[in-house]
C-alpha cells in the first residue's frame, strides 16, 4: 500500500515508466479533487486530509496492478493467489467457529503477538431462540468484511470449476479447486452477512447470464446445485447456524421485529441524506460523518457509520466527490464490458466475467455496508483494469 506506490512515483518522476490508461487517471483525479474540495467545509481537516492520502494510495495500488499484470498467464496466477488467500481466511473462520462451539478462546494465534483489531471476534456472537452462534470474522476486523471478501473468492473459485466442467478436464487441479470452493462457500455462509449474501446472489445471477449460452449446460448447472446442497448439508451436520441465518433474514424482511443493526442502518442512512441536503456541493469533509453525527445529531451513540457507501460519499464530499466515484465505477465497468465483447478465448472470458460480477455484487452490497473503501475492492479494480490492458496489447499484436 505504501512501498509500491512510492516506488512507482519515483520511477514516474524519473520518466522510467510512461502514464497509461488515461481514463483511469482522469477518474482518479476527479475523486481526489472532490475530496480536496470537501476540505472547504471540513469539521476535521486532519481526518479529511488522511482520507485524501488513503485514496491516493488505493488508487495507486490499483494502477500498479494494472501496470504489473501484462500477460494472461500473470493474470491467471494473480487470481489463483487470491483464491489461496481466501482459503486461508476460510480455514481460520471455520477454526474460530469450531472453537466457539467447544467453549474455547476464538482469538487467532498470531493476534496474541500483534494486537491489530479494534473489534474482538466475540463481538459477533448471535443468539436465536436461546442458542448462541459465532459469525467468525477470521483475519478481518468485521465479519461483514469477511463476507464481502469471500464473495469475491467464491465467484473466482467457481470460474475454475466451470472451466473444468466445460472442457471435461477432471485433473487433480479441478478437484483441488472443488475442495476450495466447498471450503470458501461454507465459510461465506458462516458470516451470515445479509449484504454479502445479496451481493453474491446478484453477482452470481449476472455471471450465469453472461456465460449461460456459451459455457453453461444442464450438466454444469446440476453440478453446481449438488455443490451448493453439499455445502449446506456439511453445515447442518456440524450444527452450524442455519437457524441464525433464517432468524436474521426473517426478522429483517418478513416481520417488523428488525434487528438493532438494521434499525441503526436506517437511522444513519437518513442522517447522511439530511447532511447532504444541507451541504450539497462539498459535503462536511471526507471521513467526517461519525464526528459530525456524534457532535450535532446524537451524542448518545458510541459510534456512527453511514454503511450505505453512496450516501457516505454524498454527505462527506458532496455532489462533486460523489460524481467522481460514480465516474470511476462506470469507467471500470465500461472497460471490462468492452474487453469482454472482444474476447474469443472462453477461459479468459470466464475469469474476466467473474471479476466483473464480483465487482457488481460488491457495488450492490454497498447499499448496506461500506465495502467500496476496503483494500480488496481496489485489488479487484486493478485486476479488472489489467484485463483491458493485455487484451489491448494482444489485439495490437494481431493487427501488426
Amino acid at each position: 500500500m505504501i512501498v509500491l506506490p512510492a516506488s512507482y512515483f519515483v520511477m514516474f518522476i524519473k520518466r522510467k515508466i510512461k502514464p497509461a490508461n488515461k481514463g483511469y487517471l482522469f477518474a482518479g483525479a476527479c475523486i481526489i479533487l472532490g475530496q480536496i474540495f470537501s476540505l472547504i467545509n471540513s469539521i476535521n481537516i486532519y481526518r479529511s486530509f488522511s482520507v485524501v492520502l488513503f485514496s491516493l494510495l488505493t488508487l495507486s495500488y490499483s494502477y500498479i496492478l494494472f501496470l504489473l499484470i501484462k500477460t494472461e498467464n500473470a493474470f491467471s496466477k494473480a487470481l489463483k493467489y487470491l483464491i489461496c488467500i481466501g482459503s486461508i481466511v476460510s480455514l481460520l473462520s471455520i477454526w474460530q467457529f469450531i472453537r466457539f462451539g467447544s467453549g474455547a478462546d476464538v482469538m487467532l494465534p498470531f493476534e496474541r503477538f500483534v494486537d491489530s483489531k479494534t473489534i474482538t471476534a466475540e463481538s459477533f456472537e448471535y443468539s436465536v431462540n436461546g442458542n448462541s452462534y459465532l459469525r467468525p470474522s477470521s483475519t478481518f476486523v468485521d465479519v461483514n468484511i469477511t463476507g464481502g471478501f469471500l464473495l469475491v473468492v467464491v465467484l473466482l473459485n467457481a470460474t475454475y470449476l466451470i472451466e473444468g466442467l466445460a472442457k471435461r478436464k477432471f485433473k487433480p487441479e479441478f478437484w483441488g479447486f472443488l475442495s476450495l470452493f466447498i471450503l470458501n462457500f461454507s465459510a461465506f455462509l458462516l458470516t451470515v452477512s445479509r449484504s454479502a449474501y445479496l451481493g453474491l446472489l446478484i453477482g452470481g445471477l449476472i455471471f450465469l447470464f453472461i456465460n449461460l449460452r456459451s459455457i453453461l449446460n444442464f450438466r454444469v448447472l446440476i453440478m453446481f446445485v449438488i455443490l451448493l446442497f453439499s455445502s449446506l448439508m456439511i453445515m447442518i451436520y456440524f450444527d452450524t447456524p442455519i437457524e441464525a441465518m433464517w432468524g436474521r433474514f426473517h426478522a429483517t424482511f418478513i416481520t417488523d421485529d428488525s434487528t438493532g443493526s438494521t434499525q441503526k442502518h436506517a437511522v444513519f442512512s437518513q442522517s447522511a441524506f439530511d447532511i447532504f441536503r444541507n451541504n450539497s456541493l462539498f459535503g462536511i469533509g471526507a471521513g467526517n460523518f461519525e464526528e459530525y453525527y456524534l457532535t450535532n445529531i446524537d451524542n448518545t451513540e458510541e459510534t456512527a457509520y453511514t454503511y450505505n457507501v453512496y450516501l457516505g460519499f454524498l454527505s462527506e464530499t458532496g455532489i462533486f466527490g460523489f460524481l467522481g466515484q460514480i465516474y470511476l465505477i462506470a469507467y471500470v465497468i465500461y472497460s471490462v464490458i468492452k474487453s469482454l465483447n472482444k474476447m474469443t478465448d472462453i477461459t479468459t472470458k470466464l475469469k474476466t466475467s467473474s471479476l466483473l460480477c464480483a465487482f457488481v455484487g460488491i457495488l450492490i452490497a454497498n447499499l448496506f455496508y461500506a465495502y467500496y473503501i476496503l483494500f480488496f475492492v481496489w485489488m479487484l479494480i486493478g485486476l479488472q483494469l489489467s484485463v483491458s490492458s493485455f487484451e489491448f496489447r494482444i489485439s495490437n499484436e494481431d493487427n501488426s
